[in-house]
């Protein structure tokens, strides 16, 4: 097996760190955590970030389609206050 000296994924908890890492367009790997409990928090907010944003565009989409479609028919948009 042929190992490379200068590799820095050595372990899979630097490896998965990677992963999250590269998926989730955060930082410029200027300045990141070294302990395993770091990158687990960091993991995490990462993924929760992204899923919050993710909520929030599809919500604004889904209203947004919704207005439109009922003014092509020519509905009345009617407004539910909870008040």
């Amino acid at each position: 097996m042929n190992r490379n000296t200068y590799a820095k994924l050595t372990n899979i908890r630097d490896a998965f760190w990677w992963l999250i890492a590269t998926v989730t367009p955060v930082g410029y790997g200027d300045v990141y955590p070294v302990t395993s409990g770091g990158k687990i928090v960091a993991s995490l907010l990462m993924i929760v970030g992204i899923a919050v944003l993710g909520v929030l565009i599809s919500t604004l989409g889904a209203a947004l389609i919704e207005t439109r479609f009922k003014k092509e028919k020519g509905g009345r948009i009617y407004y539910i206050d909870d008040d």
